[in-house]
């Protein structure tokens, strides 16, 4: 015996699915106001910004460098570059000639490896270059360019010398367009260059920035725009400072506007990476008995003192983070008793931190500055050729903003929490909480929110409430190494809410157990919904209001009479078991719910209109024609194998109607005709 099953699945369609997924924390172009309602409520210790968008543990921990380590045999550190994740460069010297080297770390400058001695009297490495093509270059005094094929770590070189270059120095090396650039800094006369590698050679770059036709005594440093626009701080012996732009649509060095003191040397410049803003302000540090900053704001059209760092004697290097800190390494201190110090100005300059002295009491000089891709500040000194390095905060936090999920009805259901994360052998937790109001104002504490575990079900906690409108979370960061963060990649938070109106499936019109032409006492329309409502009790004195139908028709009979009865709470019976005269309600009309009396549990409101269909007539039968007439039974024998078969009709008094019979191949077994 075989048994047939049939399976009907009915899913709940009025439910909407969604997710709140965050996959990047930069926050756009507000992500350094925390308090921005775009942004985040609270942020303490945590970056969203570095690329590509990773919340990650915050970097530089500006109040906490410490010493990485003494270059061995080295008296000063002039060049710092980082290559990849955790390579480190630094091009030392020890005043000598032949004594300049190159140290590589390949783990964040906790160790370092000596990768080579640059011979041919060189006194300094002054600048190192990791071009996009993978080569390493560095620039010495005296001015000389090396290059290694193998990372620097043998290899190397000779690719270009500067005639007469006693006293002469490559200062900053710089990649744009598909070239690579070197600056000069000469001493005694006023034949600083910009030179340019095509590829093959290097060779004097055609274009300098020349004042009075006068080429500069230094140029000191290049920096780059995001539109890959040069800017190049020079000092001219008899006009002093000036800052120079080369447009990446022009064919010339443009002069900038004269900065407010042209005295100084210009030993440190940097732009930001947007060209509006705080981004695009670009800044250049004075020395020699200066340390003042100066800032534009118009790509160098006008300039503004934004003050001197505390105690600063010299700025030696400058660097204008991508959320717009600023951060400048500092001499302070004169003669024989210098001190190093990095100032901070989270407000474009016009006021400045500042940290502990480097080195503590020791003596040192600032001679280089670097910030790596993690954001990490790297500053090496002169007397013990020592690097100071800030890396990550220890710990932060992050609380997101408040997500709404569209609805305060009640129907909100909090599923599942899932994420993406590197933890790179740090810790990383995530909290989650909600509430009914957008300021969580009855939230539970943050501390007494439990951790989530990766696919839990969010209702499941005692900070997540089923029925809430909104819903936040907290990520906690911590590293027991500060050269590493966990990183969170994604977060989503699902939920289901129903905010989808409840609506008449269908109207049908029934001519009920007693066939009657037209609307009689038992006849009825039958209202079935798509989903549970309310069933609010509908008297007949506003029922042509709840449910007003065209054609200006009424659900009245003559006496004003109606009974509205709810079969359950998705049906509806409408009949006039007292019935006295006919209502005007017909099959065709379209009812029009008044879109607030019926609601679903949720409150959401039946609005969409429905066409009344059915009949109140009986099956079959045109109104006022009733049978009149019925044939008695009619035997018919189909076939000797098969049994009788009794057929049964009726027939109006006014038809003429004819009954042919047929076997299943198409044979007239039977003709019948009503005379």
């Amino acid at each position: 015996m075989k048994y047939l099953f049939f399976l009907i699945l009915i899913l709940p369609l009025f439910l909407f699915a969604d997710s709140w997924i965050q996959t990047d924390w930069s926050g756009g172009h507000g992500y350094f106001q925390w308090q921005e309602h775009t942004g985040y409520f609270e942020g303490n210790g945590v970056n969203g910004w570095r690329k590509p968008g990773y919340l990650t543990l915050f970097a530089p921990d500006f109040f906490n460098f410490y010493s990485i380590g003494k270059m061995p045999g080295a008296v000063g550190v002039y060049a710092l570059y980082s290559y990849n994740v955790g390579y480190y460069y630094a091009g030392t010297g020890a005043g000598s000639a032949g004594s300049a080297k190159l140290f590589k770390s390949s783990n964040y400058g906790n160790t370092w490896d000596t990768t080579t001695t640059i011979s041919n009297a060189t006194y300094k490495v002054q600048s190192i270059l990791i071009p996009s093509f993978g080569e390493i270059f560095i620039g010495t005094d005296p001015a000389r360019i090396y290059k290694s094929h193998a990372m620097g770590d043998s290899m190397w070189k000779f690719v270009h010398s500067i005639s007469n270059a006693q006293g002469t120095y490559i200062s900053s090396l710089l990649e744009a367009d598909y070239y690579l650039y070197a600056s000069s800094v000469r001493a005694g006369n006023d034949q600083a260059k910009i030179y340019r590698f095509d590829g093959n050679n290097w060779n004097e770059f055609a274009r300098q920035p020349e004042y009075n036709d006068q080429t500069p005594a230094a140029i000191y440093q290049f920096t780059l725009s995001e539109d890959s626009s040069f800017y190049a701080a020079a000092y001219y012996t008899n006009y002093g400072a000036k800052i120079f732009r080369f447009l990446s649509t022009g064919n010339n060095w443009e002069l900038c506007t004269n900065l407010p003191d042209t005295t100084r040397k210009p030993f440190a410049l940097d732009i930001g990476n947007d060209t509006t803003g705080s981004y695009g302000a670009l800044y250049t540090g004075m020395g020699e008995d200066s340390g003042i900053v100066y800032r534009s704001t118009d790509l160098g059209d006008s300039w503004s003192t934004c003050g001197m760092p505390p105690g600063a004697w010299s700025i030696i290097g400058m660097i204008v983070d991508k959320d717009g800190t600023v951060y400048a390494a500092g001499q302070i201190s004169r003669g024989l008793d210098f001190k190093v110090k990095i100032f901070r100005s989270t407000d474009m300059g016009l006021s400045w931190d500042t940290t502990a002295t480097l080195g503590g009491a020791a003596t040192n000089k600032p001679t280089s500055f670097y910030q790596t891709r993690k954001g990490f500040l790297l500053a090496g000194t002169e007397i013990e050729g020592e690097i100071f390095k800030a890396a990550y905060m220890s710990s932060g936090n992050l609380v997101s903003s408040v997500y709404d999920v569209g609805t305060g009805n009640g129907s909100s259901r909090f599923g599942y929490i899932t994420w993406d994360e590197n933890l790179h052998g740090q810790n990383l937790g995530i909290k989650v909480r909600t509430d009914s109001d957008s300021s969580m104002p009855n939230a539970i504490p943050w501390e007494m929110c439990p951790f989530a575990q990766y696919g839990d079900t969010m209702s499941s906690y005692i900070s997540v409430n089923n029925g809430d409108r909104y819903i936040q979370y907290r990520v906690e960061c911590s590293t027991n190494d500060i050269d590493y963060s966990a990183e969170l990649q994604e977060i989503q938070l699902d939920y289901t809410v129903d905010s989808t109106a409840p609506h008449i499936d269908s109207a049908y019109a029934s001519d009920g157990n007693n066939p009657q032409p037209g609307i009689d006492y038992d006849d009825y329309v039958m209202l079935v919904f798509d989903d549970s409502t309310n069933a609010p009790q509908m008297v007949p004195a506003i029922i042509n209001d709840v449910l007003k139908l065209s054609n200006g028709h009424s659900w009245w009979d003559d006496s004003g009479f109606v009974y509205v009865k709810w079969v359950s709470a998705e049906k509806c019976s409408i009949s006039w078991p007292g019935l006295v005269g006919a209502p005007s309600v017909a099959v065709g009309d379209t009812i029009y719910p008044d879109t607030s009396t019926i609601v679903d549990r949720w409150g959401n409101p039946c609005k969409r209109p429905v066409v009344i269909t059915g009949s109140f007539d009986p099956p079959g039968v045109v109104e006022e024609r009733l049978p009149t007439k019925l044939f008695e039974t009619v035997t018919i024998f189909p076939s000797i194998a098969r049994n009788t078969v009794n057929v049964q009709f009726e027939m109006l008094r006014t038809s003429k109607v004819s009954v042919c019979v047929f076997d299943i191949s198409g044979r007239l077994v039977k003709s019948i005709e009503d005379k």
